[in-house]
């Protein structure tokens, strides 16, 4: 017999307290956060030691002497209180790491990158860089001639940054952009902060490597492509392209993790968009984004036309971008397969048709595919030479790349050991999905700067993995030791690294008025020549006059009829020579006037970068001011402007 107290009993159902949902946080709330913050002692910590980093960056480099640097840079004049500064603010940036406050990281970050890639916007009186001078002078070429002239040069065949420049230029009214374009590093930097971020958090649940792999960029990239260039500004948009495609035009699986691996689906999660978890504690959510078609067809628009700008105004991005988006389609990062083989045609098609003037008059650019070595010659051996201290730059740059290549490495390891192989897999294929095109041409001898260019995002992801560790852990904290040291030493080598040839990338105020001065005194359509290119030149007048050089990059020559092309022998000991090679190089047509600018940026270069030995400058100045070919028309401190008379023209 059964015991009544023991017979089975019908399920009675549990009711529980209902909880009131929680409203889900709109991009108002994100907002509303960052305005009217909880500000905490970490906070108040991190502001107080960017405030004391800035102010002492700040006040220690507005007075440099300049004209006392030496062959390492911008850092042989530096005083304590700048490294003090860099210290403090690499601190700042470790304490909100550790902290995690968003806030807070992000005031750090900010300021790493004004102490970093502003260093030269504040310690120097002009605009650094002499091709920054140049690409404003293409913009006000179209501003004054509404059009673009493909036989003039490489810039009128991929003219679409230009062209953008030149319309803000006319549709904000401003008369000079220098004073503004000077912070272009800055605002670069900052920009490519952005997408970064959107995609390593696309990838890792942890807050702290994305962070710390956007800190590892900013203190890595050393390169200098970031000036007032379309290739800094084309760094963006390929970033921009990618971090949409992962974002919205990935396969409906569980991306980024090991269960693709695995072979199984899951239902794709409800989307929330990546600047919004920022300033919530809770881990993103992995998956496909759940877009309506309308979305996506926008969201493959603005792709379709990101890529079709840079196709139109850059020679290299597009290839990147070709490579990138393939790389993403392979690891499975991306549905859109058609995509890559869009951008290869449409890339082609510029090539052959908008750009068929260059592609006609320079067979030489598509003739180096495939000589490894002669492109290896040119984009590392050559660069090691010149001064002791320009080697050392360049040594100390061939280090500081590595040593993150290398913590990269270790990242793709960690991500291995903890069953992310997919992960890793595929961010070493986008790092390295670049490197093809070091086998096309050498760009100029900066083929490996430009592809390091395109690497170094995916590679900063990888090595933030490698030192803090693939997913959150109780031995976090302990990890962000080493994170703290290899950042202060890339920070402390960054004004080695970034500002090792300030010598002649700077350019004193003087040097600027002797510019202005030449072309005051000289007509449109003179010939105007100049030592190097170190000189803030051809911002005006750019397709008006004919531009030449004495050191051209071609092997010297000796005879004194030199004629257009060959480097004019500034060490010869025959002074008529001399001259006479000068004079023949400056050679104008009937009616036309020939100048001549020597700078304090022009012997600086040939004193770091050769070919000649220390003092070349000197001694062609005073091989010019004795011959009677020249005449002295302007002349000051740091720049003299000669004229070849009428004799040495006859």
């Amino acid at each position: 017999m059964v015991d009544a107290d023991t017979r089975a009993r019908p399920a009675v159902p549990v009711t529980r307290p209902l909880r009131r949902r929680r409203p889900a946080r709109t991009w108002r709330d994100a907002l509303s956060a960052l305005c009217t913050p909880q500000i905490t002692r970490v906070d108040l910590a991190v502001a107080l030691l960017v405030l004391c980093g800035v102010v002492v960056w700040w006040r220690s480099i507005t007075d440099l002497p300049l004209l006392a640097m030496t062959d390492v840079g911008l850092a042989s004049v530096l005083p304590p209180g700048a490294w003090i500064g860099f210290g403090l603010v690499g601190l700042s940036f470790m304490v909100a790491l550790r902290s995690g406050r968003t806030g807070a990281i992000v005031l750090s970050l900010m300021a790493t990158v004004l102490v970093l890639h502003g260093l030269g916007v504040v310690a120097e009186p002009e605009m650094r860089f002499h091709v920054a001078w140049r690409h404003i002078g293409i913009a006000d070429y179209i501003v004054n001639r509404g059009e673009v002239d493909p036989n003039l040069d490489a810039y009128q065949n991929w003219p679409a940054f230009f062209a953008l420049t030149a319309f803000l230029w006319q549709a904000t009214g401003v008369g000079d952009p220098t004073a503004a374009l000077t912070w272009t590093p800055v605002a670069y930097n900052l920009l490519y902060l952005v997408p970064l971020v959107a995609i390593g958090h696309r990838m890792f649940r942890d807050r702290t490597v994305v962070w710390l792999a956007a800190w590892l960029f900013t203190v890595s990239n050393w390169i200098g492509q970031d000036y007032f260039s379309p290739q800094g500004w084309y760094l963006f948009i390929y970033l921009v392209v990618l971090a949409v495609l992962l974002e919205w035009f990935t396969p409906d699986v569980s991306t980024f993790g090991s269960a693709r691996v695995l072979g199984v689906s899951r239902p794709p999660v409800q989307h929330r968009s990546w600047w919004r978890s920022l300033w919530s504690s809770a881990a993103p959510a992995l998956g496909s984004p759940v877009t309506t078609p309308g979305r996506r067809t926008a969201l493959l628009a603005l792709v379709l036309l990101l890529s079709a700008v840079t196709i139109a105004g850059h020679q290299l991005t597009p290839f990147a971008l070709v490579l990138g988006t393939g790389a993403a389609f392979l690891v499975g990062w991306s549905r859109l397969r058609a995509l890559p083989v869009v951008l290869l045609l449409g890339t082609l098609a510029w090539i052959g048709y908008a750009a068929a003037a260059y592609a006609a008059g320079h067979p030489e650019t598509f003739n180096q595919a495939g000589a490894l070595s002669a492109i290896f010659e040119q984009t590392v051996g050559q660069r090691l030479s010149g001064s002791p201290g320009h080697e050392l730059i360049v040594q100390l740059r061939l280090l500081a790349t590595p040593v993150l290549w290398a913590l990269a490495a270790v990242g793709v390891y960690r991500l291995v050991r903890s069953g992310r192989r997919d992960l890793a897999r595929g961010l070493a294929v986008l790092a390295l999905s670049t490197f093809p095109l070091l086998a096309a041409q050498s760009y100029g001898g900066e083929a490996l700067m430009r592809i390091a260019f395109f690497a170094l995002p995916f590679m900063a992801l990888l090595a933030a993995v490698g030192l803090a560790g693939p997913s959150p852990s109780t031995a976090r904290r302990s990890a962000l030791v080493p994170a703290l040291v290899v950042g202060l030493l890339l920070v402390m080598a960054f004004p080695f690294t970034r500002y090792g040839n300030e010598r002649m990338d700077f350019f004193m105020p003087d040097e600027v008025v002797g510019v202005q001065e030449m072309y005051r005194l000289t007509p449109p359509g003179s010939v105007i020549t100049s030592v190097t290119g170190a000189l803030p030149w051809r911002s005006i007048r750019y397709g008006d006059d004919d531009y030449r050089l004495l050191v051209d990059g071609n092997p010297v020559e000796s005879t004194p009829d030199i004629g257009r092309e060959g480097t004019v022998d500034i060490d010869i000991p025959d002074r008529a020579v001399l001259a006479a090679q000068v004079a023949s190089r400056m050679a104008p047509a009937p009616g036309q006037r020939s100048v001549l600018l020597v700078s304090r940026a022009q012997g600086a270069e040939l004193d770091l970068m050769g070919p000649f030995p220390p003092g070349a400058e000197d001694r062609l100045l005073a091989v010019l001011r004795t011959s009677p070919a020249f005449r002295t028309i302007y002349a000051n401190d740091n720049v003299t402007v000669f004229e070849l008379t009428g004799g040495a023209r006859a």
